[in-house]
């Protein structure tokens, strides 16, 4: 009984591995090994390439997401810098910020509403 247990579960097993496609891709790795010339020294590595192909190692990426971070944090820095700096000057030679000009103009909040004519 465990045999014919385990022969279903190899049945099945081979089944599911055709129906995601790691069986075709493995094979097609496999395939390739096999035609290759210069056989590589490091295998797994063949089949990370095989599969993941040029994409970035998780690793790296992750190295790349913490240099982003820095470097963001260091332009944000920059920035701060930057405006201190601006303002100290137009205040040293006496330049008045230009005021910003809005879309609408400000109503004053304390006059009585318009009557609408009906």
């Amino acid at each position: 009984m465990d045999g014919e247990k385990r022969g279903i579960n190899r049945e099945d097993y081979k089944n599911y591995l055709r129906k995601t496609g790691v069986w075709d891709t493995l094979n097609e790795f496999l395939v390739k090994l096999y035609e290759t010339n210069d056989k590589p020294d490091d295998a797994k590595s063949f089949l990370a390439q095989f599969i993941h192909g040029d994409k970035i190692p998780a690793k790296e990426t992750q190295d790349l997401r913490d240099e982003l971070a820095a470097l963001q944090q260091q332009v944000a820095e920059l920035n701060v810098r930057c405006e201190t700096a601006e303002a100290a000057y137009r205040k040293q030679e006496g330049i008045e910020d230009e005021p910003e000009e809005s879309e609408e103009p400000v109503e004053n909040p304390e006059a009585e509403p318009e009557e609408v004519a009906q």
